[in-house]
């Protein structure tokens, strides 16, 4: 795929990682303000800001310095405190960053996977899929596309599940590359128009450029050249609008592609010879030698053979002192197809001499030996590269191996522990129970008791005034039975005294009689 598409995704996603830094005063500031600090937090922050500043510099040995000078501050704080976590986690990215962009892949993964550890931790979700996403770069310039796929794979579910819809197009689109460079056009046009839905909702324009000439490179693939040039016009202008002079570069490049493939060398030409301009203003060599031999093939095929040979042979030149082996041997390539299609004689670009034809046909031969040449030796770089990533890539798994088994261990202790803290909680929770419990039946007892007593008051209180109206009752009886009484035994009195004056009087009568 377009290398300058792959480029710019990463770029988008290095924009945005580490964005607590943006807009920072430059080194001499920042290193002002670190002599006057007197915080650790405080000087870990600039430490890093000044590593930042070197990296966007370019000196990453420098800021490889101040990074390792922030981590090694961090690691002497308090671990458990979750601000000097934090200040771990970014030294550990940020020094991964700058060995990324250094080239030495290996230790870039092994201190974004610390970070990322850290962050996972944390349950800093966003901070993780950033994470994920620069060691998806990583893996991606490593070769390893599976690993790259999974972690951007990973990045994308965490911005999906935070509807982070600049994560979700940054990331779409790095995952769109991936199965570009794997010829899966289908899932590859899926995640560009995914990024580019994304980018036009939130009006991202980089990003929604970047998507275009990713969608327009896949077209140009699948031959469908309409809908190529259709994209990359649109890209084009996006580039234009925004000023983006690397991007327009690019741009114009694929454009010239689109032509070139319709058949339309002349319009082919247009934009090669565009791109190039541009190209040399920027001082973009890579892509002058790109657009140097684009052009070459492109007069070749309109039967420009003297250009082509002129231009071709400018474009062999740079990319042989640039050190670009690959383009060296595409441009021995079309140099040998240059002349070995000519019907007319060539001149001699060292010599300055008109060659014959058996002279040139002569030229094509030894510029086919050379191809080979360097073919066989690239093939056997590759070959070599590939076994270097195969050994890397089994450090990194023994690492990740032995991590796991770390994990894991870790894990069954954590588990042990939280069994026993689940215990101890169970057997806490059961005793609190028993003691609730015999609370509330003592409570209840207690309750029934005072209401047991409570009834027995009212009851004696009962029989109390019972007792006492019995009392008064009894008392008013037995006054009403003496009165009674009283009145008997005055009656029998009265009667007695009358019984006696009866008897008197009956013996006095009848002493009278006799």
């Amino acid at each position: 795929m377009s290398k300058g598409i792959k480029y710019f995704f990463s770029v988008l996603l290095g924009m945005t990682a580490l964005i607590c830094f943006a807009q920072q005063p430059k080194t001499d500031s920042l290193l002002a303000l670190l002599k006057k600090e007197k915080q650790d937090t405080g000087r870990i922050i600039l430490l890093n800001k000044i590593s930042r500043e070197e990296q966007l510099a370019g000196n990453y040995d420098t800021s490889l310095y101040y990074g390792k000078a922030a981590l090694q501050l961090s690691l002497k704080l308090n671990p458990q405190i979750i601000s000097v976590k934090r200040c771990l986690a970014f030294s550990y990215a940020n020094i991964g960053n700058a060995y990324r962009k250094k080239g030495d892949y290996d230790l870039g993964l092994e201190f974004y996977l610390k970070s990322l550890k850290i962050y996972e931790e944390l349950n800093d979700k966003t901070q993780a899929a950033k994470c994920l996403g620069f060691i998806g770069i990583i893996y991606d310039n490593m070769g390893d596309y599976p690993k790259a796929l999974g972690s951007y794979l990973k990045s994308l579910k965490i911005y999906e599940e935070l509807n982070d819809k600049g994560g979700i197009a940054r990331q779409s689109g790095n995952i769109g590359n991936i199965y570009h460079d794997q010829n899966n056009f289908e899932y590859a046009l899926k995640y560009y128009f995914k990024a580019l839905q994304m980018a036009e909702e939130l009006g991202e324009k980089n990003i929604i450029s970047a998507a275009l000439s990713g969608i327009g490179n896949i077209y140009v693939k699948q031959d469908n050249y309409a809908k190529a040039l259709e994209f990359e016009l649109k890209a084009l202008q996006l580039k234009e609008e925004l000023g983006d002079r690397e991007g327009v570069n690019i741009v114009l490049g694929n454009i010239g592609n689109v032509y070139s493939g319709m058949g339309n060398y002349e319009n082919a030409l247009v934009y090669f010879l565009k791109a190039l301009k541009v190209a040399r203003e920027i001082g973009d060599n890579h892509s002058i030698a790109l657009h140097l031999a684009n052009a070459g093939t492109n007069y070749e095929l309109s039967k420009n053979f003297k250009q082509a040979e002129k231009i071709l042979f400018e474009a062999l030149a740079l990319a042989d002192s640039l050190g670009l082996k690959n383009f060296v041997k595409e441009n021995y390539k079309f140099l040998s197809a240059l002349y070995e299609n000519t019907n007319i004689p060539l001149h001699d670009t060292i010599g300055g001499k008109l060659l014959t034809m058996e002279q040139t046909r002569l030229y094509s031969l030894i510029f086919h030996k050379r191809y080979i040449s360097i073919r066989d030796t690239l093939f056997s770089e590759e070959n070599k590269k590939e076994l270097l990533r195969k050994e890397i890539n089994y450090g990194f798994e023994k690492k990740e191996l032995q991590q796991k088994a770390e994990t894991a261990k870790q894990k069954v202790l954590n588990e042990e522990e939280k069994k026993k803290q689940r215990i101890i909680m169970f057997s806490v929770i059961g005793c609190l129970l028993v003691v609730v419990v015999f609370s509330v039946f003592l409570f209840n007892r207690f309750r029934i008791a005072k209401k047991q007593k409570n009834e027995l008051g009212e009851k004696a209180r009962i029989i109390a005034e019972q007792k006492l109206i019995v009392d008064e009752a009894f008392e008013k009886l037995r006054e009403k039975n003496k009165e009674v009484m009283d009145s008997i035994y005055y009656a029998r009195r009265i009667q007695r005294a009358l019984i006696t004056n009866e008897k008197y009087i009956e013996r006095t009568l009848k002493k009278l009689s006799a």
